[in-house]
This record gives structure tokens, sequence and C-alpha cells, in this order.
């Protein structure tokens, strides 16, 4: 069995947007289904002797903090979650245009990110135009997670 909290697909969005798994597999690091959101777990605790794990995740496109108890056997949901490199083509209406790096194929629903790392984005994009972006989808979403020049 694969390790949960590495469970990643390159290219395209996936089809299955979940997996089932048993909370006694999480692993700090790993992904979860918290709040209806693909959290990446940054901690897991037990209370009570072990009987009940608290686990608390970010968000991977909000950064939200969240946090989800679970019984050691119960039947929890693992967001697959896809990573593809992509070259920015250009920025329209906070919007990026990409195109896949090992297809070409274009790509433009992916949003500009927000805050420090949008900002720079478009600093380095304005000045060098030679970027490749890493986005993530998961459940329905795509985001940019970091960039590096091309």
């Amino acid at each position: 069995m694969s390790d949960i909290g590495h469970e990643f697909e390159t290219g395209t969005r996936s089809a299955e947007e979940t997996f089932p798994a048993k909370a006694s597999a999480l692993r700090k690091g790993g992904y979860l289904v918290i709040e209806d959101s693909p959290c990446e777990i940054t901690d897991i605790s037990t209370a009570d002797g072990g009987g009940t794990l608290t686990v608390t995740g970010r968000d991977l496109f909000t950064g939200t903090t969240r946090t989800g108890t679970h019984g050691p056997g119960d039947d929890v949901r693992v967001p697959v979650v896809g990573r593809s490199d992509c070259e920015v083509l250009g920025i329209d209406d906070g919007y990026l245009n990409l195109a896949h790096a090992s297809t070409g194929s274009p790509e433009d629903d992916v949003a500009l990110p927000d805050g420090q790392l949008g900002d720079n984005l478009r600093k380095d994009f304005e000045t060098s135009g030679d970027l490749v972006v890493t986005v993530l989808h998961a459940m329905g979403k795509s985001a940019v997670a970091s960039y590096r020049p091309k």
C-alpha cells in the first residue's frame, strides 16, 4: 500500500477526487479532507488514551488551519492531489495563461495567487518572462504552489 501522505498524480486532474482510508493510517505531511477542504496534515495528537485522534491541517488553497477528530478505526476521505508544472505565457485579469510543460496544452483557469507569492510572481514575470509554476489540483480546485525560473 502506498504512503497515504504522498498520493500525487502528475498532469491533469483526476476523475476521482478522494479515496477512503482509516484514520489510524494518517501521517503528518499527508493529506486529509477536513471540513470539505483538502488539507495537508500539520499535526496529529491523541486524547483519552489513544481513543480519539485530533488532526490539524492547512487548507491547500486558502492556508486556513482546520481541525477534525476521528476514532482510529474511522473511515476518512483523503484527497487525490495532482501536481503539474506549467510555463507562464501571460497574466490577464488576475488569471495566469499557462501551458503544461509536458504536453503544451493550455490552462487558463488558475488565478494569480494572493499575497507575496502572487506579487513576486507578477514582478518576476514582468522582469524575465520565463517562469514555470507548480500548480496543485485537488477536489476540482487549482492553485499555484510555487514558481521558478524556466
